[in-house]
């Protein structure tokens, strides 16, 4: 393990809190609601809920009493991901680049980026991380109700920056597949 990975979990163990975030307060009413009508039986006002709620979170997605760091690593390119403030991004920043400092590595501000992951990407590798837009639901196997999945993230191919490079190395003209051979 090298000298910023054993930094990088000095950090992560102060950061992380909690083991997961709490229910948000919109669903755990929707969740009361529902359970009061499943006792009255009223199934069809079950069904109501259950769709109204879907439209919410049933995480509370700013809940300061869960936060995570998480750190990969691929040779010299690295990727740390934050649930928490962007003052709290911030400060790691500040802390991962004074560890620099003190190892004689710069951090390349060009490479360098602090990103809400929900509204924005990040290049890492040559594979875009964003959060996903749209919602998925899943219908678990102990009840006929969908259940409200979470943005889960989303890591894509960077389409038109390989469509450029397979052009610039003319396996592409026009769009078109053009073969090279050797």
């Amino acid at each position: 393990m090298s000298q910023l990975d054993e930094e990088i979990a000095r950090i992560k163990e102060e950061f992380d809190v909690g083991v997961k975030s709490k229910v948000s307060s919109i669903a755990n009413n929707y969740h009361s609601k529902i359970s009061r009508a499943k006792k009255k039986e009223d199934f069809d006002l079950v069904l109501k809920l259950s769709k109204e709620a879907r439209k919410y979170p049933a995480v509370d997605l700013s809940d300061p009493s869960f936060k995570k760091l998480s750190y990969v690593r691929y040779a010299d390119d690295w990727v740390i991901g934050i649930k928490g403030t962007l003052e709290e991004a911030k400060s790691i920043l500040q802390r991962v680049k004074v560890f620099l400092d003190s190892i004689d590595l710069n951090l390349s501000d060009s490479k360098t980026k602090i990103t809400d992951i929900s509204t924005s990407e990040a290049l890492f590798l040559g594979t875009n991380i964003k959060r996903a837009s749209q919602v998925s639901f899943s219908r678990p196997s102990h009840t006929r109700y969908l259940k409200r999945n979470s943005r889960k993230l989303r890591l894509e191919a960077p389409i038109r920056r390989i469509l450029k490079k397979l052009q610039q190395a003319n396996f592409l003209k026009g769009g078109k597949p053009s073969p090279k051979f050797v």
